[in-house]
């Protein structure tokens, strides 16, 4: 007994000691945040206002806030203590970056401004390790041949082209990281399923967008003539949908929380869907003053998300002088709590 009793502390020591400095050795369970948090996180007291000031056409009358954007993270699949996140900074530079809560360490995976700032073509974190980019590339320019779909290590290491086209959108692993689903604009109603390498495997006849798997299946939002859904695919069938009749241009992403659940963002706020019992909540509506562009969820039981919020504030109180903020915040699902995760300038 005694024996047994040591060999469970040591265990215990090794994970607190080694657990959240090692990306390739999970978090040793369900903990407040990824590891100690040494990345700065400020609580956030949502402010309200409304009706947001328009110009005679229709648009909000904002100019750029802050000098520099932090958007659309994405968790490591593997160690949720870290995460990619693109930088797009006002003089023109543009960087997908990787940070670690655990270490503080915020690093360049890639810097150039040639990949897309595009939401539809987001960079994703595989199970294998690689992440995919998209370099989007004007016909008129000297390197058409530079254009399309990449593969980058997280350290930015083996950057590596797979599919020459401009028009690649919407880009996930799926099947574990094994094979991509993507988008060619221009094709109609149809998905591709391509390999690794980039070849193609497979052809679906149906338009998926916003998409997120988890093992063998695959939620999305589906195009279809006259209408849109939300649905999930497993082995190429529909095992579960739901009508989305919250209107087509506002629906801003979609992950897997766990097995079973799925949360997604609109501009009504952040929904939280059962696929088993098909029971879905609005866990957090937003005024129209804040809204939400991109959604990560960590599926190591924390029920935390990584949203990219975009805030519109009146500067100095002044109310024909609205700014917009993008920053990057992380969301509790249990408590409800949210936090700025502070990368940079905020």
């Amino acid at each position: 007994m005694h024996k047994n009793t040591s060999a469970y502390v040591l265990l215990a020591a090794f994970c607190i000691a080694y657990g959240c400095q090692k990306s390739e050795i999970p978090p040793c369970g369900k903990i407040p945040l990824p590891c100690t948090s040494i990345l700065e996180l400020i609580p956030i007291t949502d402010t309200c206002f409304e009706p947001l000031p328009t110009d005679p056409w229709g648009f909000l009358p904002v100019y750029p806030g802050q000098s520099d954007f932090y958007q659309y993270p994405s968790f490591d699949p593997n160690f949720f203590g870290q995460f990619l996140f693109c930088y797009d900074a006002t003089n023109g530079s543009y960087a997908v970056k990787g940070a670690n809560f655990c270490t503080g360490e915020i690093w360049t995976i890639h810097d150039s401004i040639g990949f897309s700032r595009s939401w539809p073509r987001l960079p994703k974190w595989s199970e294998k390790g690689w992440i995919l980019l998209v370099r989007w590339i004007d016909a008129g320019t000297p390197f058409p041949s530079e254009r399309g779909l990449y593969k980058i290590k997280p350290n930015g290491d083996s950057l590596t082209f797979l599919l020459n086209s401009n028009v690649v959108t919407h880009p996930i692993w799926v099947d574990n990281g094994n094979s991509i689903l993507a988008n060619l604009n221009g094709t109609e109603y149809n998905s591709f399923i391509l390999n690794s390498d980039g070849t193609l495997l497979d052809t679906l006849p149906v338009l998926l967008t916003h998409s997120s798997s988890y093992e063998s299946k695959i939620a999305a939002r589906r195009l279809l003539p006259g209408q849109v859904d939300i649905v999930v695919f497993q082995n190429e069938e529909i095992t579960w949908s739901y009508p989305y009749t919250e209107g087509f241009q506002n629906f801003r992403g979609l992950d897997w929380l766990n097995e079973e659940e799925l949360v997604w963002i609109n501009d009504n706020g952040i929904y939280r869907a059962n696929t088993t019992t098909s029971q879905i909540d609005l866990v957090k509506e937003v005024c129209p003053n804040i809204q939400y562009s991109s959604i990560s969820a960590a599926r190591d039981g924390s029920n935390r998300l990584l949203l990219t919020r975009r805030d519109y504030l009146f500067e100095n109180g002044i109310t024909d002088s609205m700014s917009v903020r993008y920053n990057i915040s992380m969301y509790d699902l249990d408590t409800g709590e949210e936090f700025y995760v502070k990368l940079g300038e905020m």
